[in-house]
């Protein structure tokens, strides 16, 4: 199968795992908003299996083909990742607003969803650019070829700590990619505190 249709497949499944996912949540009944946040958690599922299922134990040659597949399309990964963390807000600002009526695992599954694709994209994002450019990143005591398990650590990693920490950076446009991560995770994280203390406060409220 050529790049262009498995890049098609992978993102047709994933559409049409999130319409089936929505529409299975509103035919049940749910309210518009959860049904629409019931099918973006399915398309996040849907992706993230289907990229993982294709990364996890992929050689050096296969990592090579698919940055090429994935580099005239790298902006998705930023689009993709702010669609996330907007998603995000409004799956917390669901819980909060809509009380009683709310249903707090709707917000706490999209929040947590949301984060690990967001840094599965900038995994992917990472390994592209080192496989297509011959370096810029180096993990210590690793292989020449890393894994993409390598690059899913430094990616949580720069996550939760908003920086690189026991991986060496050493071409700019591997740091600029780590800049706009770290910028991204850092309002993510706040949105994820302070939508934990909103629906806290929710709960011992109501």
């Amino acid at each position: 199968m050529t790049g262009p249709l498995r890049r098609l497949r992978i993102s047709t499944l994933s559409l049409l795992a999130g319409l089936a996912g929505g529409g299975a949540a509103f035919g049940f009944g749910l309210h518009w908003l959860h049904a629409a946040l019931a099918g973006w958690c399915a398309l996040v599922l849907a992706h993230l299996a289907l990229l993982l299922r294709r990364l996890w134990s992929a050689g050096p040659e296969a990592m090579r083909r698919h940055a090429e597949i994935t580099d005239e399309r790298r902006v998705m990964v930023l689009t993709l990742s702010l669609l996330a963390a907007a998603t995000s807000v409004a799956g917390v600002g669901l819980d909060v607003a809509m009380r009683p009526g709310g249903i707090p695992a709707f917000g706490v599954v999209t929040v947590a969803l949301s984060w690990l694709y967001i840094h599965t994209l900038f995994a992917q994002d990472y390994a592209r650019e080192f496989y297509l450019t011959g370096g810029g990143i180096r993990f210590h005591g690793g292989a020449g070829n890393p894994a993409f398990s390598e690059f899913l650590y430094l990616s949580i990693g720069v996550g939760t700590t908003n920086g690189v920490t026991d991986v060496d950076t050493h071409s700019a446009p591997i740091r600029r990619i780590a800049t706009l991560h770290s910028i991204i995770a850092f309002f993510f994280n706040t949105v994820i505190i302070a939508g934990t203390v909103g629906i806290v406060g929710g709960l011992l409220g109501g």
